[in-house]
C-alpha cells in the first residue's frame, strides 16, 4: 500500500509539475560558420538552436562580442563589428544593443513585450562581419580565433565549426583547443574539404563557459597585407596611449632632472672633521631633523627629546616592565640647571607628574604631533628646503598628461577605457606610495646614514617590484587596457615618489650645521682613537659619555658611542689594577636617571644600545596608536571572437 501510494504520488507530480522536471535551456546545437575574406576582414554566420523553458530564456537570447582583443604581448586590438542580419526560425528578429557591460557589445534578440512560448526549440542565425583580423608572419598568415565563446551560461550539446579561406586555399597547419579559458586541450574531428573548407566537430558535449578556439596558419598571398596589421603600426594599435605615455615620462623626467639640477642638488660640503661638541643652538632632536632634512622619524627625535630632558635632570624614566616606561617630572637642582631647548619644552610642559608610555597607550600621540610640528617650525626653511611646490608642479604635470590620455582612449577606444584609464593611474599613485612608504619604513630601521644610502637603489627596486602588483592586476581585470602603458604609467608614478626625496637641499647655513653635525657624529662613532687623536679628543669620562647620550641616540650611534665608553673604562680599569693591584669593577649600572621597579631587572649590567631600541620602539608605538585604528569587517588566450551569451 505504502509502495503504490508513493508510485501515485510520483506520477501526480509528474503529470502536474512537468516544467521543473524536465525544463532544461540547453544549446542543443552551436554551428559556427567563419568566411575569410581576401581583404582581411571576417564573415561570420552563428546558428544558434535552443529550447526556452521560460527560465532564462523569455524572450529571446543575447550574445556578447568582445569590443577589445587581448593579445599575447600585452596588448589589445579594438573589435570593429558590423551587424548584417538576426533570424529566429528563417524570419527577421528584432533586437537592440547595448555597451554597459564595457568590454563587450551585447545584443539582445527578441522583443521585450512578447514572450516565447516555453517547451519548444528555437534557431537563432546571427550573421557580423569584423574587420580585420588577419596577422601576417614571414612565411605564413594566420586567424586566430574563438569561434564558440567561454562566456555562455548554458551548456551545448553539438558543436561545429567551418572556416572557408579565399580561393579554396588549404590550410598549412592549424590547432584546435576545446574547454575552458585558456585550456590547451582539443577533443574534436576535423575534416579538411576539397574547396578550402575546414569542418570542426567536438567530440563532447560543451560545459558552461567551455568554447571552442582555432589557430589556422595559411599561405602567404591569399590575404591582402594590411599595413595596420604589421609592425610599428600594428604595436601602436595593440598599445593605444603609448606614445602619449611615453611622452609624459620623458617630460616628466626632463622636468624633474632640470629642478634637481637647479634646486636640488646640495651645496659643496666640507671634508668630515671631527668635532667633539654639538652645534650651538641645536638640540638632538634638531640634528636628527636637519642631517636627514625631515626624515627623521619619532623613534628618533622623539626619543632623543625624552634621553636629553633626563640627562638634564628634568625627568626620570623608571622601567617596570619589558615594553612599560614611567616618566617622573623632576625640578632640577638650580645650582646644576641647564636649559632645554624649544622643542623639548613641548614636551617637558605635557608630562604633569608621571606620564606612562607602553604599546597601546596613546598619552605620547599628542606630545608627538605637537614635538614635531615644532621641529618643522625650528628647521625647515632655515636649514633646508623641501622644495615640494616644485614636485606638486610635476605632480600636475603627470594628471594632465594621464588626462589628455584618457581622453585620447576615450576617442580611440571608448569612454569605458578612458575612465578606467584614469581611475587606474590614480590607483597605481596611491599603491606606488604606500610600496614606497612599507618599504622606506623597512629600510629606516638601519639607522646608520651610511646603511641607508648605500640600501637606496634596493629600496627603489623593491618599491617598484612589490608596486608591479597594481597594473598587473589593473591588466587582468580590465583587459582593454595595454599593459606597456600601465607600466608607463608606473615607472612615472615611481619618478614621482624618488623625486620627493631628491629635490629636498640644505641651505647655505643647513649645509654648515650638517658638516657640523656629521663631524660631531664621526667623532662618536669612531671606535679607532689613533685616527682621532690628531685632533685632540676630549678624555673620555662618565659625565662626558652621559652628557651626549641624546645626541647618540638622535643620530643613530648610541651603540658605538657604548663601545667608545667601553674602551674607555676598560682601559681604566686597566691602569688602577697595574698601580694598585686591587681588583675595579668597571660594570656600568646605568645613568642617575633611570631605574627598574616592580620586580623587573634587565640582563647583568647596563646596556644603552639595547635600553635605547626598547624605549624607542615602545615610543614609537605609543606615539601613532591613535592613527592605526582597526578596519571592520578555451586555449584561445590571444584569440578574437569569443564572448558568450544567455537568455532573457
Amino acid at each position: 500500500m505504502v509502495q503504490r501510494s508513493f508510485f501515485l504520488f510520483v506520477f501526480v507530480w509528474l503529470v502536474l509539475f512537468p516544467g521543473p522536471v524536465f525544463a532544461a535551456e540547453v544549446i542543443h546545437g552551436y554551428y559556427t560558420q567563419i568566411k575569410v575574406l581576401s581583404s582581411g576582414d571576417l564573415e561570420i554566420r552563428e546558428t544558434i538552436t535552443v529550447t526556452a523553458e521560460g527560465d532564462q530564456i523569455r524572450h529571446g537570447i543575447y550574445r556578447d562580442l568582445p569590443l577589445f582583443r587581448t593579445m599575447l604581448g600585452g596588448g589589445v586590438l579594438p573589435m570593429d563589428y558590423e551587424i548584417r542580419s538576426i533570424r529566429r526560425d528563417g524570419r527577421t528578429e528584432p533586437y537592440h544593443t547595448t555597451t554597459d557591460e564595457g568590454a563587450f557589445l551585447r545584443i539582445y534578440i527578441g522583443d521585450a513585450s512578447y514572450y516565447l512560448p516555453t517547451g519548444r526549440r528555437y534557431t537563432y542565425e546571427i550573421t557580423y562581419c569584423v574587420k580585420r583580423q588577419i596577422f601576417f608572419f614571414d612565411g605564413f598568415d594566420q586567424l586566430y580565433w574563438n569561434a564558440i565563446g567561454t562566456g555562455w551560461v548554458f551548456p551545448i550539446e553539438d558543436a561545429k565549426v567551418q572556416v572557408y579561406l579565399p580561393g579554396g586555399a588549404t590550410p598549412l597547419n592549424y590547432n584546435v583547443y576545446t574547454g575552458y579559458a585558456l585550456s590547451t586541450d582539443g577533443e574534436y574531428r576535423a575534416e579538411q574539404q576539397q574547396d578550402g573548407i575546414l569542418t570542426i566537430a567536438v567530440t563532447r558535449r560543451l560545459e558552461e563557459h567551455e568554447g571552442v578556439t582555432v589557430k589556422i596558419n595559411f599561405p602567404k598571398g591569399i590575404v591582402q597585407v594590411d599595413p595596420s596589421m604589421t609592425g610599428f603600426m600594428l604595436l601602436l594599435r595593440e598599445h593605444s596611449g603609448l606614445p602619449l605615455m611615453l611622452g609624459l615620462f620623458v617630460v616628466l623626467f626632463a622636468y624633474y632632472y632640470r629642478m634637481w639640477d637647479r634646486i636640488g642638488r646640495d651645496p659643496k660640503g666640507k671634508p668630515i672633521i671631527p668635532q667633539y661638541s654639538p652645534p650651538e643652538g641645536i638640540s638632538p632632536a634638531m640634528a636628527a631633523d636637519i642631517l636627514t632634512m625631515g626624515s627623521a622619524g619619532t623613534r628618533q627625535t622623539l626619543t632623543a627629546a625624552i634621553v636629553s630632558l633626563a640627562s638634564k635632570g628634568y625627568l626620570t624614566i623608571e622601567q617596570s616592565g619589558k615594553k612599560t616606561y614611567n616618566l617622573v617630572r623632576t625640578v632640577p637642582d638650580p645650582r646644576h640647571h641647564e636649559p632645554i631647548f624649544e622643542d623639548e619644552r613641548i614636551v617637558y610642559d605635557s608630562i604633569h607628574s608621571c606620564l606612562v608610555i607602553k604599546p597601546g597607550n596613546e598619552a605620547l600621540v599628542q606630545p608627538s604631533s605637537l614635538h614635531s610640528a615644532a621641529l618643522v617650525r625650528l628647521c625647515k626653511k632655515r636649514f633646508y628646503n623641501l622644495n615640494m611646490g616644485w614636485w606638486f608642479l610635476g605632480l600636475l604635470i603627470f594628471i594632465a598628461g594621464i588626462t589628455g590620455t584618457s581622453f585620447y582612449l576615450g576617442a580611440f577606444f571608448s569612454s569605458v577605457s578612458s575612465a578606467t584609464l584614469y581611475l587606474s593611474a590614480l590607483a597605481i599613485l596611491f599603491f606606488t606610495s604606500i610600496c614606497y612608504g612599507i618599504v622606506g619604513g623597512i629600510f629606516g630601521l638601519f639607522r646608520d646614514d651610511r646603511t641607508r644610502k648605500e640600501l637606496r637603489p634596493v629600496h627603489i627596486i623593491v618599491s617598484f617590484l612589490l608596486s608591479l602588483i597594481a597594473p598587473v592586476g589593473i591588466f587582468v581585470a580590465f583587459p582593454y587596457l595595454s599593459f606597456f602603458v600601465l607600466l608607463l604609467v608606473l615607472l612615472s608614478c615611481h619618478l614621482l615618489a624618488v623625486m620627493q626625496n631628491f629635490l629636498k637641499a640644505p641651505t647655505p647655513e643647513g649645509q654648515e650645521v650638517m658638516d657640523h653635525i656629521a663631524g660631531f657624529k664621526y667623532y662618536m662613532s669612531a671606535v679607532e682613537e689613533k685616527v682621532l687623536k690628531a685632533f685632540d679628543p676630549p678624555q673620555m669620562s662618565r659625565e662626558l659619555y652621559e652628557k651626549y647620550l641624546p645626541y647618540a641616540v638622535a643620530l643613530g650611534v648610541e651603540s658605538k658611542w657604548g663601545d667608545k665608553f667601553a674602551v674607555a673604562a676598560a682601559l681604566s680599569a686597566t691602569a688602577v689594577a697595574a698601580t694598585s693591584g686591587a681588583i675595579y669593577h668597571s660594570a656600568y649600572s646605568g645613568p642617575s636617571w633611570y631605574s627598574h621597579s616592580d620586580g623587573y631587572s634587565p640582563s647583568d649590567g647596563f646596556s644603552f644600545a639595547s635600553f635605547s631600541s626598547s624605549i624607542g620602539s615602545t615610543i614609537s608605538a605609543a606615539s601613532t596608536s591613535a592613527s592605526s585604528g582597526s578596519s571592520g569587517g578555451g586555449g584561445g588566450g590571444g584569440g578574437g571572437g569569443g564572448g558568450g551569451g544567455g537568455g532573457w
